[in-house]
């Protein structure tokens, strides 16, 4: 509510902005655990890391837990394995790094079977140039699903997940191509950081699978309107298909 209303600190602002510093994360630490009053001494993590650790484990342990969305549960205001986790990184790299960030591209876990043939056919213009700029259904489905410039590699299921209802709103009130229907408002958008609080392979494909029942939920043909026209049918199945495509290549 403070960051909404302006009031807060500068340094909340840049939370969902820029990887944070070691700076930015004691003075992130003090700002959420200490008070103007606390008689703790919270040691800076470029002077001395285990001691900056061992105080703020206690701090975090001392603290009021708060809830956690992505979770669904109360946690600390800290993750210190993730703490650690990205001091670890930092040594090995001497990247900038955050702790509330994860790789950028997660492991692929191998395949259980063998993939099927792709549902999603693209139907389109060939052009890269045309596919860039067309306003036809097909088109628009295929600029939100496959990768610029030739538009020939699928995006990651990640960023399917997370893009989905924008695609459909461009489709709607940018191209054109699409007719609104109070049936795509209940689409829920997730958080753009909604994958990030994952520190393992298994989590990380977790975090996946609860994304695509809430999305195939939304993608049940039994589920919608009775006066659909057909190309609303067809755009909302088409997304279906390579959400489906996706979810074999990534999951297996």
């Amino acid at each position: 509510r403070l960051r909404e209303s302006g009031l807060a600190p500068d340094l909340m602002d840049d939370l969902d902005e820029r990887p944070l510093n070691l700076d930015d994360i004691y003075q992130l630490c003090k700002m959420l655990l200490m008070g103007e009053t606390s008689e703790i001494s919270l040691p800076h993590p470029k002077q001395n890391w285990n001691d900056f650790i061992s105080i703020l484990s206690t701090l975090v342990q001392e603290g009021k837990k708060q809830w956690n969305p992505i979770k669904k549960k109360f946690l600390p205001w800290i993750d210190l394995r993730k703490l650690e986790a990205m001091n670890n990184t930092q040594k090995k790299s001497s990247i900038q790094s955050s702790y509330v960030s994860r790789p950028p591209d997660k492991p692929v876990t191998k395949h259980r079977r063998e993939l099927r043939e792709p549902r999603y056919v693209y139907t389109g213009p060939n052009n890269p140039a045309i596919i860039k700029t067309a306003r036809d259904m097909m088109s628009v489905i295929h600029r939100w699903s496959h990768k610029p410039p030739n538009y020939t590699n699928m995006y990651p299921l990640e960023r399917l997940l997370l893009t989905f209802p924008k695609a459909i709103t461009l489709a709607i009130y940018e191209y054109k191509c699409l007719e609104p229907h109070p049936y795509f408002r209940k689409v829920k958008a997730f958080d753009q950081h909604a994958f990030s609080d994952a520190m393992s392979d298994e989590e990380y494909t977790e975090l996946l699978k609860r994304a695509l029942k809430k999305v195939n939920f939304f993608l049940d043909p039994n589920r919608f309107p009775r006066d659909f026209t057909k190309d609303q049918m067809r755009f909302l199945k088409t997304m279906k298909n390579v959400i489906r495509d996706s979810e074999e290549a990534t999951l297996g």
